[in-house]
């Protein structure tokens, strides 16, 4: 099973205390593929997402808060909600992301750079 199918099979299972355990502190998904993924409200504080596939992944509410995305593909994905402050957003695709009035960015980050 690749990562993205644990991935979903996790979120499916609705086992919400195991879901925030996955994602505690510093979990490491350097180069995994969650194109698609929908992870509305997940909590990936501090989470490692170093050239992470997350194109049209649903990141609606998520916490995002200090994590490492340096290369992350976001293109497509949806971020209304989502907290990205003091995320390290270097190299990151963000081509056609989805963002509202609610979405938090990096202190002083264009969020139109492509």
């Amino acid at each position: 099973m690749n990562d993205k199918e644990k991935i979903k099979t996790l979120l499916e299972s609705g086992d919400t205390e195991y879901i925030e355990q996955a994602f505690e502190l510093n979990a490491n998904f350097t180069g995994a593929d969650f194109e698609g993924v929908d992870f509305t409200g997940a909590a990936f504080s501090f989470a490692i997402l170093t050239n992470t596939n997350l194109k049209g992944a649903n990141l609606t509410g998520t916490n995002l808060e200090y994590a490492e995305m340096d290369g992350a593909n976001l293109e497509g994905a949806i971020l209304n909600g989502a907290n990205l402050q003091n995320t390290n957003l270097d190299k990151a695709i963000l081509t056609g992301v989805h963002s509202d009035s609610e979405t938090q960015w990096p202190k002083d980050f264009d969020k139109n750079r492509q």
